[in-house]
């Protein structure tokens, strides 16, 4: 047989079975619902007769694979006996390649530990055992069969770790009677979710929960952090963001309305789901139901707040709507107080108060929120480089070519502004705290909104600075004789910029080495524009005086010159990784702060907020509950910010370093977008002509440049400038990302018609040219919203008045008969 199986990508390895021994030397750090599964196979090659000098060997290669039954010994065989069949044939003088055995691996996230079957072609009993941590073999029962797979089901519906490869997926449920089979296995597993770890904006390891005892004893973490439940564990989060992905809100109702019954808190899951399917007052009944029997849950509270949230956000026109924010925010507020440790509650209450129009307090309340990590950007430096991997697929995955898509377009030649803008670079928290501010900014502008920062945040970052500076030179000895001196880093700038600003830090890309494949350097600094400063900018930069990220860029060059280079465990287990009591410590530090007594705070009572007066609850509230709050009274400094009519008295703290970084991508959005604009009318004035298109005007611009444009716009909230940039590009040629932005700005506005119609276009391309076999998502999710809004029935009627759509639209009608989806019988 040849050397390749026939739609499958492998790598192969240079030492046998190196993989297998890095994967249990990261074992112990894996963290949530752990990698995808593992294959590696075993292979032996037999050179041809008639060529000298060449000898047999015994070699392995091994790809990532999602969607396999791992739910036995035999199912797991099935696999295998796939890739034996899709084996290619031999060619003349190439020799024999025959696969001897296979090793197949599965993490079971319940207990921490892998599972190992090894097959061997010849051998019909396979060898199965399980491994943990402390890497002895230990027999697999039954109930460990049931847990490994589904751990890989749940891995296998939650979207693959980015830009892993080589990576196969498969189907996951293959059959209703599949999925039916995997929902009552989750049943069964509900109560042990706990054991997955939380979810509390980003992933919460259970080793970092709260424990007391009967005397109130607490751990090194604090008894106000985040404490996982039967709401807001992995398995449930995994498992709603499953339904809702497809719109599936009735079954998701009435999936998790039966474990209500016992434990109240699942009501915020169920409430949600009322939520997503308009029938917000339900929700609200149902969480003020729960609310009865769990008053202090702050999985309910915040359930609640987002409730009303929601319901004022659908219908901004509303005059009863101001009512249904104070009640978010009573209930955020006392959410809050009972756990002031938890992120997303403060996250709420910041978008409870911008929605309110008090974006000092929205700025304020988000800076105190007690954010797990410090956020770093990550650099896509071009294609992933391998020692050795065999040909793509026929038919390659849609996730691995949207993935290259966004590589080969990153390469594109253009504005170098527009290539490195750092919001293309945010991940995690600061991705959604750069969302919240794109509101804020909506609503007030970027000037307004920067003097805020500027006069409120930063002064009260710089307040703490002072103090700091001001202990150091206390503590200094008064004797002159010595020659210690401080060496000042120049802060040299570009555009209004720091030049060692978080876009330029060498950063870690999964799957890559030192080098890119073309040779070149794979983390040169990126430059910034040397344009210069705006009078949009009021003359100083949004990273000013009161910021840390210049001063923390200098001392993480100096202190990690000679580190390696960090490697994401959840997804590429080929590299040495970091122990886990350092990454525990890393998980913690931001909670070092957290007390080990508990502390005596002030009750707080929600009943007597009002909007009258809520400059004095606020200040309250952040002296009681806010970060500054864990310290002694004494050791706290108090300083007065004043803005306008804004004025309040509030304790000092610094910057948080996501907060930094989500202001420093949306400056250089709104600068980009800014001179754009402003250079698109100064040539439209010179040449005193209003019809020419904006490709006529600037001719200089490249193609990938108007899709930037075009993208930069959608991220700032600006989706008719938008249209108008995307409908541009694709009168010139096609590509996918302008039609796909085309797509979501067609169903954002209810276009039914030139949404099928561009739907149709782009999943042409990808099946007809890419040879994908899946649906394009985007356009997937975008009918699915069109159904859940206008209904199947006027969904189909337009489709049948618009010749030649591709039919994988039409199949999509099916499945969402199938599945349920939100207006499929209206």
């Amino acid at each position: 047989m040849g050397e390749y199986i026939l739609n499958i990508q492998e790598k192969v390895e240079a030492a046998f079975e190196e993989v297998l021994a890095a994967r249990q030397r990261a074992l112990p750090s894996f963290t949530g619902l752990g990698p995808p599964d593992l294959v590696v196979l075993i292979k032996a090659y037999e050179p041809p007769r008639f060529v000298p000098g060449l000898k047999p060997q015994k070699f392995s290669s091994f790809h990532w694979v999602s969607g396999v039954d791992s739910s036995s010994a035999s199912s797991i065989a099935v696999y295998l006996g796939t890739l034996v069949e899709n084996q290619e044939k031999s060619a003349f003088g190439r020799g024999n390649y025959r696969i001897d055995g296979c090793h197949f691996c599965a993490y079971n996230a319940f207990l921490k530990m892998d599972l190992h079957v090894e097959i061997g072609i010849n051998n019909s009993t396979p060898s199965v055992y399980s491994i943990g941590a402390n890497g002895e073999r230990n027999t697999v029962e039954e109930s460990f069969w049931k847990e490994t797979y589904l751990s890989s089901m749940l891995r296998a519906i939650t979207p693959p770790p980015a830009f892993l490869r080589p990576l196969k997926i498969l189907p996951a449920f293959k059959s209703a009677n599949d999925e039916a089979n995997f929902l009552k296995l989750c049943q069964q597993h509900f109560w042990q979710g706990r054991k997955l770890g939380g979810f509390d904006g980003e992933f919460v390891d259970r080793q970092l929960q709260p424990t007391l005892d009967g005397n109130e004893t607490v751990d090194s973490v604090g008894y106000e952090a985040f404490e996982t439940d039967d709401s807001n564990n992995l398995l449930v989060i995994t498992l709603c963001n499953y339904f809702i992905e497809r719109n599936r809100y009735e079954p998701m109702r009435s999936f998790f309305d039966e474990f209500r019954k016992t434990e109240p808190s699942v009501a915020s899951v169920v409430a949600h789901a009322h939520s997503l399917m308009g029938e917000h007052q339900e929700a609200i009944n149902t969480l003020n139901e729960a609310l009865k029997s769990q008053p202090n849950s702050t999985s309910l509270l915040m359930a609640l707040a987002d409730t009303y949230l929601s319901l004022a956000k659908k219908d901004p026109t509303n005059n009863q709507n101001q009512e249904s924010l104070l009640l978010a925010l009573k209930s955020i507020l006392k959410s809050i107080s009972i756990k002031p440790m938890l992120v997303r509650g403060w996250k709420i209450a910041s978008k409870v108060l911008a929605q309110l129009g008090l974006v000092e307090w929205s700025l304020i309340v988000l800076n105190n929120a007690p954010f797990l990590r410090s956020d770093t950007l990550v650099d896509r430096i071009g294609k992933s480089k391998y020692q050795r991997v065999t040909p793509p697929p026929l038919h390659p995955n849609m996730v691995t070519v949207l993935e290259d898509e966004e590589i080969e377009f990153d390469e594109e030649p253009g504005d170098e502004q527009l290539k490195h803008l750092t919001s293309l670079q945010l991940a995690g928290e600061s991705a959604e705290i750069f969302s919240m501010l794109v509101s804020m900014y909506r609503k007030i502008g970027w000037s307004a909104l920067n003097d805020k920062k500027s006069k409120i945040l930063d002064q009260l970052a710089l307040a703490v600075r002072s103090r700091q500076r001001n202990e150091s030179n206390s503590q200094q000895p008064t004797k002159t004789t010595t020659t210690t001196t401080t060496q000042q880093i120049p802060t040299n700038t570009k555009d209004g910029h720091n030049t060692s600003s978080p876009v330029n830090r060498i950063q870690a890309t999964e799957n890559t080495e030192a080098t890119n494949t073309d040779g070149s350097d794979s983390h040169a600094q990126i430059e910034e524009s040397n344009a210069p400063k705006e009078g949009l900018w009021h003359e100083e930069d949004v990273t000013s005086e009161g910021s840390d990220i210049e001063d923390d860029s200098h001392q993480q060059e100096d202190s990690k010159k000679d580190d390696t280079v960090p490697v994401d465990l959840g997804s590429e287990t080929t590299t040495e990784s970091p122990s886990p009591s350092n990454q525990l410590q890393e998980l913690q530090q931001p909670l070092a702060a957290l007390p080990r007594q508990r502390i005596e705070r002030v009750k707080f009572d929600e009943n007597k907020l009002n909007l009258d007066d809520l400059k004095d609850v606020m200040e309250s509230f952040i002296d009681n509950f806010g970060l500054e709050s864990t310290k002694e009274l004494e050791r706290r400094d108090y300083h007065n910010v004043q803005l306008g009519n804004f004025s309040a008295r509030l304790p000092a703290i610094e910057i948080h370093r996501n907060i930094e970084l989500a202001f420093h991508a949306l400056f250089q959005d709104v600068k980009a977008f800014q001179t754009w604009r402003e250079e698109e009318e100064v040539r439209k004035a010179a040449l005193d002509i209003n019809h020419l298109s904006m490709k006529q005007i600037n001719a200089t611009r490249s193609f990938a440049d108007w899709i930037r444009l075009g993208q930069l716009s959608i991220r700032l909230g600006d989706p008719t400038e938008a249209e108008k940039l995307f409908k541009m590009t694709t009168h010139d040629r096609f590509h996918p990302k302008p039609t796909a932005g085309l797509i979501r700005i067609f169903e954002s506005v209810g276009d039914i018609r030139s949404c099928l119609m561009s739907s149709s276009t782009l999943s042409k391309y990808y099946s007809e040219k890419m040879k994908v076999i899946e649906i394009n998502p985007t356009v997937e999710k975008s009918i699915l919203n069109l159904i859940a809004v206008f209904g199947l029935q006027k969904v189909r009627t337009i489709h049948a008045s618009i010749p030649e759509l591709n039919p994988i639209i039409g199949g999509l009608y099916l499945d969402s008969v199938k599945w349920r989806s939100f207006g499929f019988d209206k």
